[in-house]
């Protein structure tokens, strides 16, 4: 028998996404001295030197996003039914399950935490991003009462990690679906309120800037919300012993929470605006 896990499945999205930015950052940093040379040709030299050096920073900074891309797609976890396999693109670990010295839960906050593994020379770390990382936990667990190693770990504890990592593994699946309208729900709450800033309240650019970056980070803080709390009624239903505990109806949380994070975000622009005015930005 032989099962492979792999990162979860929302990070490799997100580095797609952040390399697709970088490639139009670096196509808008042109857009400007290009502007500029049917306006106003004094300025050319100065914003094509920046474009320059703009573009070398986004060049570097996609070959890290690439590189970090590829780590993730390429690193996976083999559970067999006598030992564990860690694979990178730059190394293999592996730890016989009739080794093992330990097998470490710990919990981190408010997160699932990680578990740990750990051989005579080796050390294999489990942590919070793998996809079905309850499946792996309990098939480890499995091979290590089999191979006669249940003394290696506290079986209260791992039980404990292997249901707030099935609440974890759900909070995964429903931030992979919720990925693609959430990014987009970023990006046009950044550009309305950079419009709304710099052509109705007229305020300069760098400062429309500004407003738009605190924009953005109000749909992120109201997902991250609204997923915390469907989290947190899904692991006290799954203590309950609820045999459905994802029943519960994500939509009612998102629509609600958001709601309040639209007001809040409504209440600190007119707070913003005034206080530009009183500085005498405009």
């Amino acid at each position: 028998m032989q099962r492979i896990f792999t990162y979860q499945r929302y990070l490799l999205f997100v580095n797609y996404f952040a390399f697709r930015v970088i490639i139009g950052a670096i196509a808008l940093s042109w857009l400007v001295p290009e502007a500029l040379r049917w306006t106003d040709s004094i300025l050319i030299g100065s914003t094509t030197r920046l474009s320059l050096y703009l573009t070398i920073t986004f060049a570097a900074l996609g070959g890290l996003i690439v590189r970090i891309g590829r780590e993730l797609k390429n690193t996976v976890f083999i559970v067999t039914n006598d030992r564990l396999v860690f694979r990178t693109p730059s190394c293999v670990r592996s730890i016989l399950f009739e080794e093992v010295e330990r097998f470490r839960c710990r919990r981190v906050g408010w997160f699932a935490g990680y578990g740990e593994l750990q051989g005579e020379k080796t050390t294999i770390r489990l942590p919070a991003v793998v996809r079905d990382l309850s499946g792996m936990v309990s098939l480890i667990r499995r091979f290590l009462d089999e191979a006669g190693r249940d003394s290696s770990y506290d079986r209260k504890e791992v039980e404990a990690f292997v249901l707030r990592s099935r609440v974890n593994d759900l909070s995964e699946e429903r931030t992979f679906e919720s990925m693609p309208s959430l990014l987009w729900i970023i990006v046009a709450t950044t550009f309305f309120s950079f419009v709304v800033a710099f052509r109705i309240w007229q305020l300069p650019a760098l400062t429309a800037i500004a407003w738009s970056l605190v924009g953005a980070v109000f749909p992120v803080a109201s997902y991250l919300t609204a997923n915390r709390l469907i989290s947190a009624m899904t692991y006290r239903r799954m203590r309950a012993g609820d045999p459905h505990p994802e029943s519960l109806e994500p939509e009612r949380f998102f629509v609600s929470v958001g709601a309040a994070a639209f007001i809040a975000y409504l209440v600190l622009g007119i707070a913003f605006k005034a206080c530009c005015r009183s500085g005498g930005i405009s």
